[in-house]
């Protein structure tokens, strides 16, 4: 996948610039159903922010990497709603 500037089209150089970390619920959250595993993928399946050398225009985009994280990401809470439900409908279930 080849990252281009959305407002000059140029595709050769960039920066990649840091983001600041901002702490949320959600995120807590996130970490306690998927676990230390699920974090890093979702931290690593985030867009990256980046600058045009040619225009000094600063926009975030997804990479290979992060797509593929991504993806992993909702594998892993998929397959953790999948388990809880399971969890949840069996002790309905077996409940006499």
């Amino acid at each position: 996948m080849r990252i281009t500037c959305p407002q000059c089209h140029q595709s050769e150089r960039f920066t990649k610039l840091r983001q600041p970390y901002h702490f949320s619920f959600g995120q807590l959250v996130l970490g306690l159903l998927g676990g230390l595993i699920g974090g890093l993928f979702w931290a690593l399946g985030q867009e990256g922010k980046f600058q045009c050398s040619q225009c000094s225009h600063i926009f975030y985009t997804h990479t290979t990497a992060s797509r593929v994280f991504f993806a992993l990401c909702v594998l892993v809470y998929s397959v953790v709603a999948v388990g809880i439900c399971y969890g949840l409908w069996t002790a309905f279930v077996s409940s006499p």
